[in-house]
């Protein structure tokens, strides 16, 4: 039982009185108060490939596709997720299955951009994405899939702890040419029309998590949702000077009332003349409102799935341009220690004049050449760094670059505890341990013994 604050429910009652048919705002404290929350995962095809789920204990408790997201599955129950090393090699995500609706919106959106492109270049001009309230990572990992290869995503969170963990998640899904940044949204203003694609995923009052998050249920007061709603209109002010003409917004939050949904797209639109889009739905997402202006909403006791509103506004102006036309100035490229050169990012000079990036190494653009060297496939030079978690689970990393050796359940639980571990049957200098035919991170392997060079704020401590 979790008990719904009386003043919420006389409160919610009258707020979506003209949304939900009568009776149904009941229904809805019912389940928020009686009924357990879903419990849902969502596979990374940049790792899955063809092999699907092959080898992830969780998938043992699925027992359907979330039906708006083809990698997402539900689960009959809830596993534990810690003991289950696939998780932390970032082949799946834990993630409510209302929030993989995103997958579905990006996917549709930049279909519709590069359709409409003048280079013809229907489905595969890459795009700029920017997720401005990303922490703790679900909603841009779910991104990352449905965009064209070479697609630049930034990730941002304002706070510190929350900004680790998201740096945590992402490095875990080893997507390339992502950055991750840690600051204030007011930045961004300074990238004028440089975004593709914004998500806003805003903080608020949190009703849709009420019944998973006692938190959520007691800090609840009429305030909040005022304080809240103020501050998404300052984050969205600040956001849409870095949204191009012909650009879309993505606007969601996990709450319930009007005041932070609906009229804030009222609010979008009187502002800044927002055009409102509708976007399909694939089949069997029937259970999914549509309302005002495009908005979808997700309702508990209609859905698997937890609350939540998303909605996706236009930015006025022509035919969206050429992704070439929104490069940035192509800077001279630095070279490694090994002598080559670093990937090509034109657009990384100009994000780190004016963002706060905490994670340059994952793609492949570090702050400093230094940092990122190539480690030999042998014993490793006196000279050279240790190769960081980011390369052991990058999509980009190269079969060869590293020796590799697989490890059974226990050796790998052993691994992300950061404990000891013996000498390995294998070269010596940096060896890259896999699990289930997946990277899990390195160690550096030495006649006696092999240092565990697992990340110590990961490590498992239960």
């Amino acid at each position: 039982m979790n008990p719904i604050p009386e003043a919420y429910k006389s409160y919610i009652r009258q707020d979506l009185a003209a949304l939900l048919p009568d009776g149904e705002v009941d229904t809805l404290i019912s389940a928020l108060e009686t009924t357990e929350p879903s419990v849902a995962i969502r596979l990374n095809p940049l790792k899955t490939g063809s092999t699907g789920a092959s080898g992830i204990a969780a998938m043992q408790m699925a027992d359907c596709q979330v039906a708006w997201c083809p990698q997402g599955w539900h689960l009959s129950e809830r596993p534990d997720f810690t003991h289950d090393p696939a998780m932390h090699q970032g082949r799946y995500y834990v993630q409510d299955a209302s929030s993989m609706i995103i997958s579905h919106i990006v996917g549709h959106l930049s279909r519709k951009i590069n359709a409409s492109g003048p280079d013809g270049s229907a489905g595969g001009a890459p795009l700029r994405y920017l997720d401005a309230c990303a922490a703790p990572g679900g909603k841009t990992t779910a991104a990352i899939a449905m965009l064209p290869a070479r697609s630049l995503i930034v990730a941002n969170e304002y706070d510190f702890r929350r900004a680790e963990i998201l740096k945590e998640n992402v490095i875990k899904w080893g997507a390339p040419r992502l950055v991750v940044s840690r600051g204030d949204t007011a930045r961004f203003s300074a990238l004028e029309d440089f975004f593709h694609i914004i998500a806003v995923d805003a903080p608020c009052s949190g009703e849709g998590m009420m019944r998973k998050d006692a938190t959520a249920r007691d800090q609840w007061q009429p305030a909040l949702v005022d304080q809240c709603a103020a501050r998404q209109r300052e984050i969205l002010t600040n956001l849409w000077p870095a949204l191009a003409p012909g650009g879309y917004l993505i606007y969601s939050t996990c709450t319930f009332n009007r005041t932070e949904n609906e009229q804030m797209l009222r609010w979008l639109s009187d502002t800044y003349h927002a055009e409102t889009m509708e976007i399909p739905l694939p089949a069997g997402c029937e259970a999914i409102r549509v309302g005002e202006r495009g908005s979808m909403r997700f309702f508990p006791h209609l859905v698997r799935g937890e609350g939540l509103f998303i909605a996706v506004v236009r930015k006025p102006g022509p035919a969206y341009p050429a992704v070439a036309a929104l490069a940035a100035p192509r800077q001279k490229q630095a070279r490694r220690q090994d002598g080559r050169t670093q990937p090509e990012m034109p657009e990384f000079p100009l994000l780190s004049r004016h963002l706060n990036i905490i994670l340059p190494e994952v793609n492949g653009e570090p702050e400093k050449p230094s940092k990122f060297v190539k480690a030999k496939p042998q014993k490793a030079a006196k000279s050279e760094c240790a190769p960081t978690q980011a390369q052991a689970l990058s999509v980009d990393l190269a079969p060869d670059a590293y020796p590799r050796i697989e490890v059974d359940l226990a050796m790998a639980l052993a691994y992300l505890r950061r404990e000891s571990l013996p000498h390995l049957e294998a070269p010596r200098g940096y060896v890259l341990l896999t699990y289930g035919g997946y990277p899990l991170g390195f160690v550096n392997n030495l006649p006696n013994r092999a240092n565990n060079l697992y990340p110590l704020p990961w490590r498992i401590l239960k």
